[in-house]
């Protein structure tokens, strides 16, 4: 058996939020949206989920009361997202003239240049790119 993709499902206080969030850092483009009976908070839509995509990436935000709640933040924060990029200086340029309070870049030992971020809900957003020639990587 072989797989063919992975989509992760964020739970988000708000999806409003976190879709503005991911467009403007890297991208994403609305996708769909499904809305559930009752709302988290006030000022808020239902909760639901809706996808987000940027080329063949995708990801869905799951809006939800447990997401809003402080106490799983450290949770939270465990959580990495990798995503490389096609001109991580460049956005890393971009984001820092933006005021995102995005790391500096780094070469690691393990061959990559990496920076991060975190998200609105505290999942640490990771942007990477590769040091070498795709074609020698070690796989994936």
């Amino acid at each position: 058996m072989s797989l063919r993709t992975v989509i992760p499902e964020l739970g988000v206080a708000s999806i409003e939020r976190s879709v503005a969030f991911y467009r403007e850092v890297l991208g994403f483009q609305f996708s769909t949206r499904h809305e559930e009976e009752g709302g988290v908070g006030e000022g808020q839509r239902g909760a639901g989920w809706a996808c987000i995509k940027s080329g063949s990436v995708r990801m869905y935000l799951h809006q939800s009361r447990a997401a809003a709640d402080p106490a799983g933040a450290a949770q939270r924060a465990c959580v990495k997202l990798w995503f490389r990029p096609v001109n991580l200086e460049e956005l890393h340029h971009r984001l820092l003239a933006k005021g995102f309070p995005v790391t500096e870049l780094t070469c690691t030992s393990h061959g990559t240049r990496e920076c991060s971020l975190p998200d609105p809900d505290g999942y640490t957003v990771c942007l990477q790119e590769f040091l070498f020639d795709l074609a020698e990587a070690p796989p994936d």
